[in-house]
């Protein structure tokens, strides 16, 4: 079995090509076909990559320093210290106590470990 090319198309070496400045329609045809917009776009995120990274490393301290403090907050002997020191056995006071505590400490940690990241 031959494999047999048909002489119905045009060679490019045949083809006319002329040295005009492309139409409107034409630039936009090749911007569709090969757009050099995306590449761009590529660059400033492969440039940018650290910094995202960075925010989303902060986000994650956050969530490290929230969680560690709820722990601490919620261990008995804490627990019973604030009880002590608030000088009432009543749950939703020592529960707003710990709440206030939580968010002082919180700001405080999340300020200074993240003052040091700018």
């Amino acid at each position: 079995m031959s494999l047999s090319l048909s002489s119905t198309g045009d060679s490019i070496e045949t083809l006319s090509t002329d040295n005009s400045e492309l139409t409107y329609k034409e630039k936009n045809m090749i911007d569709a076909l090969y757009p050099s917009v995306n590449v761009e776009k590529i660059e400033k995120v492969v440039e940018n990559f650290p910094a995202q990274t960075k925010k989303v490393w902060v986000s994650f301290k956050e969530i490290i320093i929230s969680t560690i403090l709820f722990v601490i907050f919620n261990l008995p002997p804490v627990n019973d210290l604030i009880g002590k020191l608030a000088r009432s056995e009543n749950p939703t006071y020592r529960l707003a106590i710990k709440a206030i505590l939580f968010a002082i400490t919180f700001f405080v940690l999340t300020n200074f470990s993240l003052a040091r990241v700018n």
